[in-house]
C-alpha cells in the first residue's frame, strides 16, 4: 500500500461529503412534465394527470388546435407527450 498524503485525504473526504448533499438537491426538485392534447372533448383525460402523479411531479397541459400543432410540438421539443 502506499501512504496516503494529508492533501489527498482531505481532497477525499471533501469530496464524499459533497455528495451526498448534491444527490438530495437532484431529487428535491420539482420537475415539470408538458403533455400536449387536442381541444376536443376526448382530450380532457391530461387534465387530470396531475391527481395521480407522484409527489413533486407537476403536470402541464398544453391544448393544440390541431394534430399537426401537436406533432410539430413533440417533434421540436416544446411538449414532453403529445
Amino acid at each position: 500500500m502506499h501512504p496516503t498524503s494529508r492533501r489527498n485525504f482531505l481532497r477525499l473526504a471533501a469530496s464524499a461529503a459533497a455528495l451526498p448533499a448534491a444527490s438530495l438537491n437532484a431529487f428535491a426538485a420539482d420537475r415539470t412534465i408538458k403533455v400536449g392534447t387536442l381541444k376536443l372533448i376526448h382530450g380532457i383525460t391530461p387534465y387530470f394527470y396531475e391527481k395521480f402523479a407522484p409527489a413533486g411531479v407537476k403536470v402541464q397541459v398544453v391544448p393544440f388546435e390541431s394534430p399537426t400543432d401537436g406533432k410539430n410540438a413533440v417533434v421540436t421539443g416544446t411538449v414532453d407527450f403529445g
